[in-house]
């Protein structure tokens, strides 16, 4: 696997086990629409997904989306996109031998140090440090 798409299709296939599992524990907890929201963003997140897009796709104001999101979540649409993403860079950290900036740019991020960034915001410590210490 040379190519970042081949890592890319690896990953996704690899991750939807692991996201069926997650949506369906949330979907037990959540009633819909959040559980739709909560399947499209797991779907979605190998793109550069923003809250304008899933509002979009679940054909809701994005105003009134983020407001119940938060709501019931206590996070809000923003936070938890880039939660899962983090999430899901974590495992990839712990199971492959990807590269930062493969992760970095498989999860949809547009540049290596914003990801490592937004990885430090959730986790407490770089990407790099993670993988040495798990």
């Amino acid at each position: 696997m040379s190519s970042v798409s081949e890592l890319k299709e690896l990953f996704i296939e690899m991750g939807n086990a692991y996201l069926s599992l997650i949506v369906e524990k949330q979907q037990a907890v959540y009633g819909h629409p959040l559980d739709k929201c909560i399947h499209f963003i797991n779907q979605q997140l190998y793109s550069n997904l923003t809250a304008h897009q899933v509002a979009e796709h679940m054909h809701m104001n994005l105003t009134y989306l983020t407001t119940l999101f938060k709501e019931k979540t206590s996070y809000s649409l923003y936070e938890y996109i880039q939660f899962r993403k983090i999430e899901e860079a974590k495992q990839m950290l712990k199971h492959t031998s990807a590269s930062v900036t493969d992760i970095a740019y498989a999860l949809g991020y547009s540049s290596t140090p914003h990801f490592s960034k937004a990885f430090k915001n959730f986790v407490g410590k770089t990407p790099q440090k993670y993988r040495i210490e798990n």
